[in-house]
């Protein structure tokens, strides 16, 4: 399936799409193992846990029969489902002026910071 749109090479903080660029969003928080990308409102929260365990991935810190990491990347999705770290996830939301509940402290974004 082709994309619609694509990632500004020039500014994270934005994607092209046919009628020109637009804002990215972040949308919840994301841990991705690997290629596989399990969501939640929060990281580790109940609905990614039940994931988690369906997928046999929910055993932090140890070996994993499939080879997937023992310690996920955690980050969050922008509306389009793109996987963004917790530090460009930050830049995106300042940059965009998105609606935070909290102001960074750091130079990472948590969940906690937008709801």
């Amino acid at each position: 399936m082709k994309k619609l749109y694509e990632i500004d090479p020039e500014d994270i903080t934005q994607v092209i799409v046919p009628g020109g660029a637009v804002k990215r969003i972040i949308v919840c928080a994301a841990n991705r193992y690997n290629d596989i990308v399990i969501c939640g409102a929060r990281h580790y929260d109940e609905v990614m846990n039940k994931v988690l365990d369906k997928l046999n991935l929910d055993v932090v810190g140890e070996d994993n029969p499939k080879g997937y990491p023992r310690f996920p990347e955690q980050g969050f999705i922008d509306q389009y489902q793109n996987f963004v770290t917790r530090e460009d996830a930050a830049i995106i939301v300042v940059k965009n002026k998105q609606k935070m509940r909290s102001p960074l402290e750091s130079k990472e974004l948590f969940s906690e910071n937008l709801y």
